[in-house]
């Protein structure tokens, strides 16, 4: 029995990855099928490459606002995130739930061919729904 991926698969699990937010969605692993070995080839053992790929791109970036507001956050009582905008390029706005309130998170970043995300402002600001 083979394993075989077609382009609508790798979509699919290209967005359960984003989904989940998962900052290790891999599936790195060696399956064994009959007497033969099969090396199983997964979307993070490919070289990444942002200049081409805007999606790769996108999910660097979202991958890097993720980890930060997961390190530093430290409103964890509410509903959680309920949207991440690019409201410019490279500029995001993540919003986050919170009661009677809506903390909303602005990031400028920067990102290089081979993804890695650099920090170069983050600001934070408050809506207010309450009385």
């Amino acid at each position: 029995m083979k394993l075989i991926v077609t382009p609508s698969i790798k979509m699919f699990l290209v967005a359960l990855c984003l989904s989940q937010a998962s900052v290790s969605c891999a599936l790195d692993q060696t399956r064994i099928t009959g007497n033969d070995k099969e090396e199983v080839q997964t979307m993070t053992s490919q070289k990444r490459n942002c200049k081409s790929n805007s999606i790769i791109k996108s999910q660097s970036l979202i991958d890097f606002m993720l980890k930060d507001i997961l390190a530093s956050y430290t409103h964890t009582g509410g509903g959680g995130i309920t949207s991440i905008k690019e409201t410019l390029t490279n500029i995001y706005e993540v919003s986050i739930a919170q009661e009677e309130r809506m903390d909303v998170l602005t990031y400028e970043l920067a990102i290089d061919e081979g993804c890695t995300v650099t920090l170069l402002k983050k600001t934070e600001s408050t809506v207010n729904f309450g009385q």
